[in-house]
């Protein structure tokens, strides 16, 4: 009875988009990001990258510096997650019911 573990984020070649995305929104070099989110830089290299998992407290100051709420961020990894499921509507029935 036990859920099977969510799949971990796209890989570092596969999140392209979501950085371009993201750092897109205000030009941010991993330095900036890193910078006006009180984070390392590395710290923001290896989340891009999918070697880290960030914690909540990390999640709200890189949306503070990108100028982002966490709820865009979350809409932002949803959609890909789920186009990676092959779910185009965002439920996994196709209905617009959660199942």
């Amino acid at each position: 009875m036990g859920h099977e573990p969510l799949p971990r984020g796209p890989k570092a070649q596969e999140s392209a988009g979501n950085r371009t995305y993201l750092g897109g929104r205000r030009d941010l070099s991993q330095e900036s990001l890193g910078a006006e989110s009180d984070t390392h830089r590395n710290y923001v290299g290896a989340v891009e990258r999918d070697e880290i998992n960030p914690t909540f407290r990390i999640l709200l100051k890189l949306c503070h510096g990108l100028r982002i709420s966490l709820v865009e961020l979350a809409t932002v990894y949803e959609r890909q997650y789920m186009a990676q499921l092959g779910i185009v509507s965002g439920t996994a029935n196709g209905s617009g019911d959660h199942a």
